[in-house]
């Protein structure tokens, strides 16, 4: 226990407490269920449904464009604070262990 004493799973005697209390709603929860269904309300509708035929499986599309790159980088513009005037950085120079 994480020092509730009320945490954690019930017992097997206290859930079967529960079953039975609530079993004896049965009746009225299906009756108010077909008056929903009756009455056209959507909600009713997908409940039965969902628990008939069991919950649609959930269908997401993703495109993935390759030629797309993931991210742009932007061009970097300094000014010469001498000059005042803006310079681009140059492209970088690759460095391999053969030129070091």
């Amino acid at each position: 226990m994480a020092g509730n004493k009320n945490s954690g799973r019930k017992s097997k005697e206290q859930e079967q407490l529960l079953v039975e209390k609530l079993a004896q709603l049965e009746p009225q929860s299906f009756l108010a269920l077909k008056k929903g269904i009756e009455a056209g309300e959507f909600r009713f509708i997908q409940l039965y449904f969902h628990y008939r035929y069991g919950k649609p499986r959930e269908i997401k599309e993703i495109i993935i464009d390759n030629d797309k790159p993931i991210f742009e980088i932007p061009q970097v513009v300094w000014t010469n604070p001498k000059t005042n005037k803006e310079e681009q950085l140059q492209q970088p120079i690759a460095i391999y262990k053969s030129n070091i």
